[in-house]
């Protein structure tokens, strides 16, 4: 088969527009064929011709290889592309290696589908081709018309659609001149010549038959009329003008020759009167008439003659046509099975040479016997029986692949003596069925008893109509064939389609497994995953015997159908169980005859299987079959693999990532059902706000790991000293927040808060050093002091303040007189109201670093508010303020104009392509008027609107996905750049990244901080890159502060990073200094203590 561009682009071009990534395919010479970069079709590919060269199965190019062949080679996949046994190109597809792998052999799987269909189309166009030339072949005139009915479904006309060369010679009408025509018009009658006849026919489907001289052409016809598809028919002429004309001369010497008779009479009559006197004269009238006599014997025997040479004539006719209706009912019956046209080949066969019987006989895969698949008259005995094709007449048909006609097969020197065998069997005709250039069949006709002459005519004809019948079989094998592919296809779409959107694990397997045991026609099966060990597998799901196994968990070593699996990573068919040797008897596995099973592979490992099981009689297992089980069994670990990175993704969403424990949503979500219960009187109980003491000091003399040390073991004691009854979260950098449920008893909260704040209190090395750590503690009572969620945690926090006021290393309950605390922020409230009229607020600058160059490619705008009445105020304490005040929002349109005023000043510096990113609040993003904003702050600072980032996190996504979507549409219609800031932190969707705009990943500080100490950490920020890169996204890494960190990052393909590690955040002068900078930016090796950013 040949690869052709068309073929290659179909599949690239779906690969593009589902998933975004870039594929090429290369012919057998390496040379690009086909790409997504059209100015790459035609060049030589190298790692494609090291495939082809080598035989590999399959190689990667790395950055490396990227880098070095100058953008020639890119990161990627690629592969041979095989069909059967045939190398006919190699596939690469560009991204992640890991990542594209299994897109890259769905895709050769489409392209080996589509070269498949390709060629039976060939085939089946060069069939056809093969008809028509029988059919321009025949010497008698064909024409195939379609009935013209009116309104009333009534016959009006009939067009000529086309006829053959033997029209033109019998009719006398040139093929052009009547072609496509109505009758009228093309035979210039007032009327189409023979309407009600010919209509009958093509609408009642019952052939008929006329003789007739047809006066515009002054001819003599025969005519044959069959039906051809709905309101079509065909056409057979005979020219028998002639047979006419022979006719009319042969009655008109009948006449003279009456009219002779009569006179002769006549004469004798008058002589016989005359007798007497005319003797003499009688004598010489004997002898006249004795000449006469002679004439007409003459004449009689030219005229029996002539009258056999017109029946053997008329005899010819008759077979030809009985040759005509053979093909028509052949073609007819080619849509339907191919049961129905063996039967029809073979009536059709043994009635055009005048047979009593015959059979046709099908050969076996290997070619060395023909089964007996239908017969007719004595050859019944035959039914289904084996004969050798490798002796005897039918040996010698096949290895001859010629027809053999035996006029006596009693006196056959190889004749074969068997069991079953026809009685008296005398003449016989054995042909050939080819198809594909390869002897599949027999086609026979038979006598009995007497040995039957058979013309070398028939003999012709026999041949002529088994070489059809080839074509005819193979189109309907041909057909059917694309019909059962076309049902497993459209079965394993249907699959994959219930399975794109679910990501519920029970649910995902359960699907699978039903709808694979469907299409698999084999109710018994299972979803098994294999345990870490690797010699264990526990039972996922089931269907049929395997039902009673969910659940369980099997040992099977190193031997048995999951051993195989695990060691080859390849799909597994055993058609007799009994008989394969490493089998393992499990009880469940009594009277197993046949099983499937193909393994699952999910991240380069094979992590389970999915298997079919027959119990009782073996099952063949068509190959067809397990192709495609093994593409669903792909699509399936596709479908696997979203579920468990659902589950991950579900559990970051409800849990810290630092300490496992639950985060602020799940807290949130548990403590609302408390409170319901509370509303309703159901429930009573206690919740503590924990705060570490002093963690801000261990962070800034130590760093944040060193920190972060303190933060997991500070979770431990918590746990440790509340038990496992109690609900621990952590909702903040040092707080923790623990619910009590059902505990009403002071004495007893009381207790367990001594013991709290006595677990934390103990040394911790950090840094080779032994600090002292404590924890303040607020707790309130619900419902007793509130029964909202937000109420009862600000009351909580402010119970936790109290304890600080105190000294610390202690706790308090709630009272209502510790809300002093609100007054000082209604007092920062107002001073923030007039920030902007005091011009005490300014923007600082944080540098974005492309981890290739080493350059800034962008600055993140960061807001500081340096009162004149407070002091520094750190954006932690005013950002919220201003949030709930609703300042957000006058706020956030200033810091908008005021980074595209710094935008404008990075251009006017010749550094137009340098980005600036800014954050915007939930408020500002659902503020009616933020698009016009931002559309007016670019016009009026006179820049491109790409020089603009919007960073938005994924809490605001979750607040307001749909109320936002609207929002961050416009804004890329307009050209601003989108990130998705702080991702990984919130629900991690891979719904914000297929449904909204955004170019950019932020990756928190909180992933980054433990990226060198969590190999998991270190995973799950590898996943998100090759997520990312696979969906054509940059990934930011925020708070990075060591070089280590650096290295790490840029070995897993983080594009850009921002953290101390290259500068804090800088006043704008500054910035617009560090952007003018010729060379790359340096790392620094340290930090400035207390230089910690917000």
């Amino acid at each position: 088969m040949k690869l052709s561009s068309e073929i290659a682009y179909r599949t690239i071009d779906f690969v593009y527009s589902e998933t975004g990534c870039k594929a090429l395919v290369c012919d057998l010479n390496g040379v690009i064929i086909a790409s997504v970069d059209k100015d790459r079709i035609g060049n030589v590919h190298s790692i494609s011709c090291r495939i082809l060269q080598e035989g590999l199965e399959e190689l990667t190019a790395s950055r490396e290889d990227e880098e070095q062949s100058g953008g020639m080679v890119r990161l990627g996949v690629h592969m041979p592309i095989i069909v059967g046994s045939e190398v006919v190109g190699t596939y690469g597809i560009g991204g992640e290696p890991s990542a594209v792998r299994s897109i890259a052999r769905i895709s050769i799987g489409l392209i080996r589908d589509d070269l498949e269909k390709d060629h039976i189309r060939r085939q089946m166009l060069e069939q056809d081709q093969r008809f028509q030339r029988l059919f321009a072949s025949m010497t008698e005139g064909v024409a195939l018309h379609e009935v013209v009915v009116d309104e009333t479904g009534k016959a009006v006309n009939y067009r000529i659609l086309e006829v053959n060369d033997g029209y033109e010679r019998n009719v006398g009408l040139k093929k052009e001149t009547v072609c496509a025509k109505l009758a009228d018009e093309a035979y210039g009658t007032p009327e189409p010549p023979f309407l009600e006849q010919f209509a009958a026919v093509g609408l009642t489907g019952i052939a008929d038959s006329l003789e007739v001289f047809f006066e515009p052409l002054n001819k003599h016809f025969a005519i044959s009329i069959v039906p051809w598809g709905q309101q079509r028919f065909a056409t057979i002429f005979f020219d028998v003008s002639e047979r006419k004309r022979l006719q009319q001369e042969l009655q008109r010497h009948a006449s003279q020759m009456e009219a002779m008779v009569e006179d002769r009479t006549q004469q004798l009559f008058a002589a016989n009167e005359e007798l007497t006197a005319m003797n003499e004269e009688m004598s010489a009238m004997n002898e006249e008439l004795k000449a006469m006599n002679e004439t007409l014997e003459d004449a009689n025997r030219a005229l029996a003659i002539e009258v056999e040479r017109r029946q053997k004539k008329e005899q010819e006719v008759l077979q030809r046509e009985q040759q005509f209706q053979a093909v028509t009912s052949l073609v007819k019956q080619s849509a339907g099975g191919i049961r129905e046209l063996l039967e029809t080949i073979l009536h059709e066969a043994i009635m055009l040479v005048g047979a009593p019987g015959g059979y046709i006989g099908l050969l076996d895969e290997s070619g060395k016997h023909s089964v007996i698949c239908h017969t007719v008259g004595a050859s019944q005995v035959l039914l289904m029986s084996n004969q050798s094709t490798e002796e005897g007449l039918l040996g010698e048909v096949c290895r001859s692949r010629k027809i053999h006609c035996v006029a006596d097969y009693r006196r056959y020197p190889r004749r074969i003596i068997e069991k079953t065998m026809i009685e008296n069997l005398t003449t016989v005709i054995k042909m050939p069925l080819i198809i594909n250039e390869k002897v599949k069949g027999v086609l026979v006709a038979n006598w009995q008893d007497e040995v039957h002459p058979v013309s070398a005519e028939e003999l012709e004809i026999f041949q002529q109509f088994g070489n059809l019948a080839s074509i005819a079989m193979e189109r309907v094998r041909a057909s059917e064939e694309i019909a059962r592919q076309n049902l497993l296809r459209q079965k394993l779409a249907e699959s994959t389609g219930a399975l794109v959107n679910e990501l519920d694990m029970d649910k995902v397997l359960q699907i699978i497994l039903r709808q694979a045991t469907a299409f698999m026609n084999m109710p018994n099966g299972f979803i098994a995953f294999f345990e870490p060990d690797g010699q264990h597998a526990t039972f996922k799901c089931g269907l049929g015997i395997y039902e009673n196994q969910v659940g369980k968990t099997l040992f099977f070593g190193n031997r048995g159908i999951f051993a195989e699996i695990l060691l080859t990573g390849k799909l597994v068919a055993i058609e007799d169980y009994a008989c394969w040797p490493q089998r393992l008897d499990y009880s469940f596995h009594e009277n197993l005859s046949s099983t499937i099973q193909a393994p699952l592979h999910v991240g380069g490992k094979t992590i389970g299987s999915i298997g079919f099981a027959a119990y009782g009689e073996k099952v063949a297992i068509d190959k067809e079959m397990l192709a495609i089980l093994e593409q669903f069994a792909t699509v399936a670990a596709i479908a696997v693999k979203n579920a468990l990175a659902h589950q991950h993704t579900h559990y970051q969403a409800y849990h810290d990532v630092l300490t496992g424990l639950p985060n602020r949503a799940h807290l949130n979500k548990r403590l609302e059902a408390e409170m319901d219960r509370a509303r309703n009187g159901e429930a009573a109980g206690a919740v503590l706000f924990i705060d570490l003491d002093d963690l801000k000091v261990v962070n800034d003399h130590f760093g944040h790991t060193s920190g972060d040390g303190v933060i997991i073991a500070a979770s431990q004691d918590i746990v440790r000293a509340l038990g496992q009854g109690a609900f621990v979260a952590r909702v903040g950098g040092d707080e923790f927040v623990v619910i009590l449920s059902g505990e009403d008893d002071l004495r007893k909260i009381s207790e367990a808060a001594n013991r709290l704040v006595g677990g934390i209190r103990r040394e911790f090395e950090v840094g080779g050093q032994t600090i002292q750590m404590t924890s303040s503690v607020g707790v309130t009572l619900y419902p007793a002091d509130g029964d909202e969620v937000e109420e009862i945690l600000k009351n909580a926090d402010v119970a936790m303040y109290a304890a600080k006021a105190c000294g610390k290393n202690c706790w308090r309950f709630y009272e209502p007189e510790m809300t002093k605390d609100a007054y000082h922020k209604m007092v920062l409230t107002n001073s923030l109201r007039r920030a902007l009229e005091n011009d005490e607020l300014c923007l600082h600058f944080q540098p974005l670093i492309a981890l290739g160059s080493k350059k800034i490619i962008g600055f993140e705008a960061l807001l500081r508010w340096y009162s004149k009445q407070h002091g520094v105020v750190p954006p932690c304490f005013f950002i919220p303020l201003a949030e709930q005040s609703g300042i957000i929002l006058s706020l956030g349109e200033w810091v908008v104009g005021e980074a595209c005023r710094f935008a404008r000043a990075l251009s006017e510096m010749g550094r137009s392509e340098v980005f600036v990113a800014v954050n915007v609040s939930p408020r500002q993003l659902a503020a009616a008027d933020f698009v016009e904003i931002v559309r007016r702050s670019i016009r009026e600072a006179a820049i491109e609107p790409g020089q603009i980032e919007i960073e938005i996190t994924e809490n605001v996504l979750i607040e307001s996905l749909e109320s936002s979507k609207k929002s961050l549409m416009a804004l890329s219609s307009l050209g601003v750049r989108l990130s998705l800031d702080d991702f990984g932190t919130g629900y991690s969707s891979l719904t914000y990244l297929r449904n909204l705009p955004v170019k950019t990943l932020k990756v928190d500080k909180s992933f980054i901080d433990r990226i060198l100490a969590d190999r998991v950490q270190e995973g799950f920020i590898r996943s998100i890159i090759d997520m990312a890169h696979v969906l054509s996204l940059h990934v930011v890494a925020e708070g990075v502060e060591t070089e280590a960190q650096l290295v790490k990052l840029e070995q897993i393909g983080c594009d850009i990073v921002q953290g101390y590690v290259f500068s804090q955040p800088v006043p704008r002068e500054e910035a617009i200094g560090l952007s003018c900078e010729p060379h790359k930016l340096s790392i620094r090796r340290s930090r400035d203590a207390g230089a910690t950013g917000f």
